[in-house]
């Protein structure tokens, strides 16, 4: 409440006095207050605008994930030949790495020698490294295994001859083997040192055995 100097006449005398005034709130023509909202326009607009910022991350987040993905899965199939280097020579028993094409995807197991097969080999199906299928996406680049790329030429990213091995031995060697993943944009290559049967990774394609490049000696 506001006061308000006046003056009122009280018969013949005049006395000064405050008088109080109600304070309202401002309202226009059509009965509305001074508070505004969105107009219909400016909410277009917003949605608009979202819409426009979504189709542009969408692609990105995407990319993101299959990238990840891909790094993923070459860090799994390191961990599988560092994992049948280590047990060929602490268990004494041949291990091998097998790259395997079923139903058109790609993947990969370990398996190890036994006299209970008739191919002389099991599969490990327990413990850490078990069977792995890789997501849709990611294939084969080249596959070499001693000196012989194993890829597939009718079938991009596949493999010729069905599944292909390459073996880690009970001294701690190994066949010689370049293998790479890859997405179409980003290549991962697991580069394995026959001599030693050293693996690693590396975030681009090897095109070259290990024996002949250079700087695994350096």
């Amino acid at each position: 409440m506001i006061l308000k100097r006046g003056t009122l006449k009280n018969g013949e005398h005049e006395v000064n006095r405050d008088w109080p005034v109600h304070a309202h709130r401002r309202v226009d023509r059509k009965g509305r207050s001074g508070a505004s909202g969105f107009t219909l326009v400016e909410v277009m607009v917003l949605v608009l605008v979202l819409g426009v910022l979504s189709a542009m991350m969408i692609p990105e987040m995407g990319a993101r994930l299959t990238r990840r993905q891909l790094r993923e899965s070459a860090a799994g199939l390191l961990m599988a030949a560092r994992h049948a280097h280590d047990h060929a020579t602490m268990q004494r028993e041949m291990c091998r790495v097998v790259l395997i094409q079923e139903n058109n995807r790609l993947g990969y197991r370990l398996e190890v020698e036994s006299d209970e097969e008739a191919s002389g080999f099991k599969a490990i199906t327990s413990g850490v490294i078990k069977e792995t299928m890789l997501p849709k996406w990611i294939r084969f680049g080249a596959v070499l295994i001693d000196g012989v790329d194993v890829r597939g030429a009718d079938v991009a990213g596949g493999l010729s001859q069905g599944d292909q091995v390459f073996c880690f031995y009970v001294n701690g060697s190994s066949d010689w083997a370049v293998i790479q993943l890859t997405d179409g944009n980003k290549t991962f290559s697991l580069v394995i040192d026959g001599s030693t049967g050293r693996a690693e990774l590396v975030g681009e394609a090897v095109n070259e055995l290990p024996n002949l490049r250079e700087d695994l000696d350096a």
